[in-house]
């Protein structure tokens, strides 16, 4: 079952960009993360299975680069579910991977 997360207005303002969470290629990335976690894969095992470059996996993964249709197929044969699950809405797990990437990411550094 997929836990949906719910903010209120305390949650709004610690979250002060959450239209960031209702980006595709977020939705993706955490999801590519999450599952591939979920499988305890590292990204040169996933890189591996899937045919790509683990350096590939890791810029998918933070959202640096998005891929084609055929290696969205190839990451999501790899990690042995279907395409649409790497597009399904965002649960808990995939905002908190979404959440914890904003706070590393130098830009968000800028900004505070």
């Amino acid at each position: 079952m997929v836990k949906r997360i719910v903010l209120d207005e305390n949650a709004r303002t610690k979250f002060s960009r959450l239209d960031i969470f209702l980006d595709f290629r977020r939705v993706f990335a955490a999801n590519v993360r999450r599952f591939r976690n979920d499988r305890g894969l590292t990204q040169e095992q996933l890189g591996e299975k899937a045919g790509i470059s683990s350096t590939y996996v890791s810029k998918v993964e933070r959202s640096v680069s998005f891929p084609t249709l055929d290696i969205i197929v190839k990451i999501a044969e790899a990690l042995e579910i279907s395409p649409a699950e790497l597009f399904n809405e965002l649960d808990i797990e995939s905002v908190l991977y979404i959440y914890t990437d904003l706070e590393k990411s130098p830009r968000s550094k800028d900004k505070k």
